[in-house]
C-alpha cells in the first residue's frame, strides 16, 4: 500500500512539473509592461469640462504583474474630481491587435475601457469613459522619466468623438 501510494505522489509530482514546464511565458510585448509595476503617488489638475468643475487631483496607485505576468493589475485611491475615491484597472497585451487592452472601474460606478500603445518611453491611451450614464471618449498621453521613476499624463475628453478638450494632467512619481 505504501509501494502504491510513493508510485502515485510521484507520479502526479513528475506530471505537473510536465505541466509547468510546458506553461506559455509572456512574450516581450507583455514583459513591456514591468515598466508600471510600483508604488506610485500622483498630483495633477482637472479642467472644468463635462465632468464637473476644475478640481486638484492626487492620490497612490499600485501596479502589479497578475496571471503570470499576462497582464498587469492596477489599484488606487485619489481624491479631488470625484472626491474621495477608489478605483481600479487591468490592462493585457493583445498579439493581433498589438495593443494593451484595458478596462477600469470606480466605486462611484464609473468605468473606462480601451486600448494602449506604446512607443518608446511614451504611451498612448484612447477608448471610451462612463460617467453618471454618459459615455465619453477619452484619451490620454503618458511619458516616461528618462530614469523610469517618473510619468506625466495629459488627458483630453470629447462628448462627441469630434471635437477635443483638455481634462487634466500631472506627474506620477515612484514612491
Amino acid at each position: 500500500m505504501k509501494r502504491v501510494a510513493l508510485v502515485g505522489s510521484l507520479l502526479v509530482l513528475g506530471v505537473s512539473t510536465l505541466l509547468a514546464a510546458q506553461a506559455p511565458k509572456p512574450g516581450p510585448e507583455a514583459g513591456k509592461l514591468v515598466v508600471w509595476v510600483g508604488a506610485w503617488t500622483y498630483e495633477g489638475e482637472t479642467q472644468a469640462g463635462p465632468l464637473g468643475p476644475a478640481a486638484r487631483v492626487s492620490g497612490q496607485e499600485t501596479a502589479r504583474l497578475v496571471m503570470d505576468g499576462f497582464a498587469l493589475e492596477w489599484t488606487a485611491e485619489e481624491t479631488g474630481l470625484f472626491g474621495g475615491v477608489r478605483w481600479g484597472e487591468m490592462w493585457v497585451y493583445d498579439p493581433v491587435g498589438k495593443n494593451y487592452p484595458f478596462f477600469g472601474y470606480q466605486n462611484d460606478g464609473s468605468f473606462w475601457s480601451g486600448t494602449v500603445s506604446s512607443s518608446g518611453s511614451g504611451w498612448k491611451f484612447t477608448g471610451t469613459w462612463t460617467v453618471k450614464g454618459t459615455a465619453y471618449k477619452w484619451r490620454q498621453d503618458r511619458s516616461f522619466s528618462p530614469d523610469g521613476k517618473a510619468w506625466t499624463w495629459k488627458d483630453e475628453i470629447s462628448s462627441d468623438g469630434k471635437t477635443w478638450v483638455p481634462l487634466g494632467w500631472g506627474k506620477v512619481t515612484k514612491r
